[in-house]
């Protein structure tokens, strides 16, 4: 038998991560639901008039898809974030550079301006 039973609309919204371009195609969650099972490989199910029936060991199949998809998904995000981190450290530190650069050139150019004005008093006498 089919111990595994879904409607339509739950199972659309528990697996379409499997393949999200699904959801952006004009189709009703029916016709979703029969190309999310061809995706995964799924050879046990029915398409019924408002559920899918799975076979035993299919929903497992479905699971293990939908928990990689949401794994490699969390790695892109933490990959993502700590790439933001390091670069708003990189950009902090990078403008406390130009700050201390600037200075530095202000003063060497005022130590430089106070030098010529001795040397000019010291040539007037």
């Amino acid at each position: 038998g089919y111990p595994s039973r879904r409607f339509f609309t739950e199972f659309v919204n528990r697996f379409y991560m499997i393949d999200p371009n699904l959801l952006r195609q004009n189709i009703d969650d029916r016709a979703i639901s029969q190309k999310l099972c061809a995706k995964a490989g799924l050879e046990g199910f029915q398409i019924g008039l408002t559920k899918v029936f799975l076979r035993a060991g299919q929903m497992a199949l479905l699971d293990k898809q939908r928990l990689l998809v949401l794994q490699e998904s969390a790695i892109v995000i933490a990959r993502e974030w700590r790439r933001k981190k390091a670069r708003d450290l990189y950009l902090r530190m990078r403008e406390a550079v130009v700050t201390l650069q600037a200075g530095g050139r202000g003063m060497l150019g005022r130590m430089r301006a106070r030098e010529l004005r001795k040397l000019k008093a010291a040539t007037k006498l």
